[in-house]
């Protein structure tokens, strides 16, 4: 298992662009979506002895996982959020910002009267988990509406040298997803697990 948040990616952005090949790199839309691979693919060599490890994706941007290999990407703002592992696991990342209050509104209040407010920083906690979960189930993103949070546990949960505050668990359908949320400075995370 790795985790990683990697800020200022200027210098492994000059490294992926000699290590992949220009086909390969010519299928990223990103800065942040080139360095997220490199280290992908330089953490997969060093773990799992695979050389030149290529995270692929399908037409629709959904990944292709192989060797037994799961990762999972997020970025914003020239800041990546990394995972790498033999279990599926997805996060997300967002930067605190406000906006239009009426976004505010996206959510239901029974959700926020179980993380006793309504205000921007409890919309964020709502938006990366279900984004979180959308990404496991490759839902589309309107999806997002009907992933109904239930339960939310204050913790202290270490992956891989991150200690996650918050345990959330989101019912849609028949599913429930288990989340770990964390933040740091203006910086939201969360990590999706699915129980069944």
């Amino acid at each position: 298992m790795f985790l990683k948040i990697q800020k200022n990616i200027n210098s492994d952005y000059n490294k992926a662009l000699k290590y992949f090949s220009l086909d390969y790199l010519s299928t990223l839309k990103s800065k942040e979506s080139i360095v997220s691979r490199f280290i992908i693919s330089k953490e997969v060599e060093k773990k799992y002895k695979i050389e030149k490890y290529l995270p692929k994706i399908n037409s629709d941007w959904i990944p292709l996982f192989d060797n037994g290999i799961f990762w999972s990407i997020s970025h914003k703002d020239d800041l990546v959020f990394i995972w790498v592992s033999t279990e599926m696991i997805w996060v997300d990342i967002e930067v605190y910002k406000e906006r239009d209050l009426s976004l505010l509104n996206q959510f239901n209040n029974e959700e926020y009267v179980l993380l006793w407010w309504k205000n921007w920083i409890n919309f964020y906690i709502l938006w990366i988990a279900k984004e979180s979960i959308i990404k496991y189930n490759l839902w589309k993103l309107d999806d997002i509406w009907d992933v109904k949070l239930i339960k939310i546990n204050d913790i202290e949960k270490v992956i891989d040298g991150v200690i996650f505050i918050k345990e959330l668990l989101f019912d849609y359908k028949i599913s429930q997803k288990q989340v770990f949320f964390w933040r740091k400075d203006d910086v939201f995370y969360s990590v999706c697990i699915a129980i069944w």
